[in-house]
């Protein structure tokens, strides 16, 4: 087994990323004792579809590299020579909830101001929750947190208001937009959802769409488009099939 090749390739870690996710990026090493194997667990699911996944074990009486074990915990300790493991599914769900909601301290990458949706649809309505948060900056230099509701007519199958988050953008001295798509995933689940521009609720009715930026912001009176995910409703208006169990 060309050990070094196959690390090369499958360590997805910058030198600057020393932060553990539970359940979505993880180094640990732990040694079990009953089969004299020191293993050596790597799962990385921050960029993607594909995760980069695997455990290596080294044995000591053989001092070689024998086999990858087929199951990966979050994460293991070593407690009087037994190897206590983590079921990573569970850990990997939750934090998966926890990366993709736009108002989490651990967000990261694109997120959405609702991650807990109902199955079946109300109305057309698959959340109870239409706020969301806008980060703009103010004329100070300084950012600036409002929060703003969905209007009635974009509320039928809305799931969330899309944003970035953890990212390197642009600084204030720049005007930028972001734009969001939808790509094509191995189960097809892409087709059930849409991305498009809604509008929120306003004092004084307009024609254009989105958020115009406040009197204090930078860029005042710039009209800022907002980006939702959306839901295309199927015969059952159900999102999730019920488990048979």
């Amino acid at each position: 087994m060309r050990v070094q090749e196959f690390l090369n390739n499958n360590i997805t870690l910058g030198e600057r990323e020393l932060t553990p996710k539970i359940g979505i990026r993880n180094v640990k090493t732990v040694y079990n004792a009953f089969k004299r194997d020191v293993l050596f667990t790597f799962y990385d699911n921050t960029y993607g579809f594909e995760e980069k996944v695997w455990n290596l074990c080294w044995n000591e009486l053989l001092e070689k590299f024998v086999t990858f074990y087929s199951w990966v915990p979050s994460y293991m300790e070593n407690i009087n020579n037994i190897p206590f493991s983590f079921n990573r599914d569970t850990s990997k769900w939750i934090a998966k909830l926890g990366t993709s909601h736009s108002e989490n301290s651990i967000a990261d990458g694109i997120t959405l101001s609702n991650v807990i949706i109902n199955n079946k649809s109300v109305q057309g309505q698959y959340v109870d929750n239409f706020k969301f948060p806008f980060v703009y900056v103010t004329k100070e230099g300084k950012q600036k947190t409002v929060y703003y509701e969905v209007a009635e007519e974009f509320r039928q199958g809305f799931i969330g208001v899309l944003s970035l988050s953890n990212r390197t953008l642009p600084n204030d001295q720049l005007l930028y937009l972001i734009d969001y798509s939808l790509e094509r995933d191995s189960y097809l689940n892409y087709k059930n959802f849409d991305i498009i521009e809604i509008d929120v609720v306003k004092e004084i009715k307009s024609e254009s769409i989105g958020i115009t930026l406040p009197s204090d912001a930078k860029y005042s009176g710039t009209t800022v488009p907002v980006h939702a995910l959306i839901y295309k409703s199927n015969k059952n208006n159900k999102i999730y099939h019920e488990s048979n169990e």
